[in-house]
């Protein structure tokens, strides 16, 4: 366990929870959170089942780890292994007696309202940080289940911080109980040392070479991602005009998105170079960025890209989209799946794309620093709430 005690010892005690460091948006907000709120004073826990994973180096010296999974840590599977992790979870809850316990990720959630059901600590508020849509996939057996599982649980949570407005209104919706509960705030994306990151030589020869402009796609090789999509829409427009495509992560999709690629007859003009730790070289030097998900929460990448003023398009999918892009303002919407509007909107990015400062001003507004203030407060009230259920003050 490594540890850093917080400047003060009145801080606030904020405890985390994620399954471990793997790469994922809601892993890396977690991290940048984590930072900002111990600069404000807090003290910060963050209890993982798994220590391992890309992101492991970007953990802020300023917030206290601790892992949890024990054995759980080697079961097959994330959900089986948050599961397990349970028991150990209440124990530390038990045991420390956080003024906040909050899931970090929706992946976190259950596991940890389990947990502190187990723990039997009132005192201790209970959050979650809803970071994604639980719309995308509901016609598949486990997002059913997932819906049943929130409709049952989240009544006993004393906050449901969305990273959205749209995630808002799906919370408010699924659980009536928790409405008075729930609450929007922009994901913490932006950071101080944005320009400074761009700056950087870029990861792929294909940004510095002065060849076809690149579209770029961010994000795991899954099948939220919809990069297949992304895939026959670039085919379209390479049919047309020169356009080479780079995606930037990794994931279980990896082959198959190869073999569309060579099917599509652009495998010459597409590279999947793996994940890469700073995005913002490549987003600086595209010449735009698509996002094709069938569902998120509120994207990040979207929102990195708009920060050094690349011009964006994306699905009009379930999550933060439609409000990051202010209805289309700054940049196309596109229904889900269809590869020729995507197509269409790729083109409008390399012929009319967005005036650059007015991408990177909306990017501003989900800065880490303005969201850590909100997180503070909204946490300051689920803590509040806590004492009142137990009949005491907060102090």
């Amino acid at each position: 366990m490594d540890s850093t005690e917080a400047d003060s010892p009145s801080a606030e005690r904020i405890a985390l929870v994620l399954h471990g460091f793997e790469a994922g948006g809601a892993q890396r907000r977690t991290l940048a959170l984590a930072g900002a709120l111990a600069g404000l004073g807090a003290h910060i826990d963050l209890l993982v089942v798994r220590a391992d994973g890309p992101l492991r180096a970007e953990l802020p010296p300023t917030v206290r780890l601790t892992v949890v999974g024990g054995p759980a840590a080697r079961l097959p599977g994330r959900s089986l292994r948050m599961a397990a992790a349970i028991p150990a979870l209440a124990a530390w809850v038990r045991r420390e007696r956080p003024d906040v316990l909050m899931a970090a990720a929706n992946h976190a959630a259950l596991a940890t309202v389990l947990a502190h059901r187990l723990a039997g600590v009132p005192g201790t508020a209970l959050a979650v940080r809803v970071s994604n849509a639980m719309v995308g996939g509901r016609e598949r057996l486990r997002d059913r289940l997932r819906r049943w599982a929130v409709r049952r649980t989240y009544g006993a949570v004393d906050a449901a911080l969305c990273v959205s407005a749209d995630l808002a209104r799906e919370t408010a919706a699924l659980v009536p109980e928790l409405a008075d509960r729930v609450a929007a705030i922009p994901n913490p994306v932006v950071e101080d040392d944005v320009a400074a990151r761009a700056a950087l030589p870029p990861p792929h020869p294909w940004l510095a070479d002065g060849g076809p402009p690149v579209i770029l796609g961010l994000g795991r090789l899954v099948r939220q991602k919809d990069f297949p999509t992304l895939l026959r829409a670039v085919a379209r427009v390479w049919s047309r005009r020169p356009v080479r495509l780079l995606i930037l992560g990794e994931g279980e999709e990896r082959g198959w998105l190869t073999r569309l690629a060579e099917d599509l007859g652009i495998a010459a003009s597409v590279a999947l170079p793996g994940f890469v730790p700073n995005p913002f070289p490549a987003l600086a030097g595209a010449a735009g960025f698509v996002l094709s998900s069938r569902w998120e929460g509120m994207p990040g990448a979207l929102i990195e890209a708009m920060a050094v003023g690349c011009p964006v398009a994306s699905t009009d999918c379930p999550g933060g989209s439609r409000e990051i892009l202010e209805d289309g303002r700054l940049g196309p919407l596109v229904p889900v799946g269809d590869d020729l509007a995507l197509a269409q909107a790729i083109e409008t990015l390399l012929d009319r794309p967005a005036d650059k400062a007015a991408l990177m001003a909306r990017a501003r507004d989900f800065s880490v620093a303005g969201a850590a203030l909100a997180y503070r407060d909204a946490l300051r009230d689920a803590a509040a709430r806590a004492a009142r259920r137990c009949g005491r003050t907060s102090g």
